[in-house]
């Protein structure tokens, strides 16, 4: 047990440090001593992690989707809401990469009611990818309605962050929706977020959009 908890932690150094390869190799010799030892807790820990890296990149979503759903059964048997509501909003991820909405939408909202249980679950970035969803499936009054929740909870929890991702969220739905004038000041308020917290990915999405919006 120990054994597995240290090469799970070396794997994390590494995964922190950007070294994915290192970090694979130990979080699957963490796996492998968590079975040998019958350890659920570590066992879901790692198959997580193993298939956090494997989310990475579109050619190994198959890999992290095997992980997750091996790992489902042992959360739910360990009652870990948060493990839980981390598979599964991945699960959506990947499940609305590969363009299956229906089932999606089960896994987002899966984790949803998971991150709702636990204690730190991050319930509005489960809501903003609700509502991606629903902009895929043109329903655009459902995805705006969740996407404006979403951003109130984390502004009452006054997390940044997510206040930013799910405007981000929220102008792509107007973008789509044809209502391009709503998306170019929604992407605003994002970019002044996006930059109060240096959330490079998010300023990138931010510009991405904005400049999409403007050629509209």
């Amino acid at each position: 047990m120990g054994v597995s908890n240290i090469l799970n932690n070396i794997g994390a150094v590494y995964y922190a440090q950007g070294d994915d390869t290192k970090a694979l190799e130990n979080y699957l010799n963490s796996l492998k001593a968590a079975e040998q030892t019958s350890d659920t807790l570590r066992i879901v820990t790692a198959s997580l992690n193993i298939g956090t890296i494997y989310l990475k990149t579109v050619e190994t979503h198959d890999q992290a989707q095997g992980y997750y759903l091996e790992a489902l059964p042992l959360i739910e048997s360990i009652g870990d809401y948060d493990a839980e509501g981390t598979a599964t909003v991945n699960l959506g991820e990947i499940y609305y990469g590969k363009e299956e909405l229906d089932t999606s939408l089960y896994y987002y909202e899966r984790a949803l009611e998971a991150f709702k249980m636990s204690s730190a679950g991050n319930v509005p970035f489960a809501m903003t990818c609700i509502g991606k969803v629903y902009m895929q499936r043109e329903e655009y009054d459902k995805a705006i309605d969740i996407q404006k929740q979403a951003y109130e909870i984390a502004k009452q929890s006054d997390i940044t962050l997510e206040m930013t991702v799910s405007l981000i969220g929220l102008a792509e739905t107007y973008v789509h929706k044809g209502d391009v004038r709503s998306a170019i000041s929604t992407y605003k308020d994002a970019e002044s977020l996006a930059q109060e917290i240096g959330a490079k990915n998010e300023l990138r999405n931010t510009y991405q959009g904005l400049a999409e919006s403007y050629a509209k």
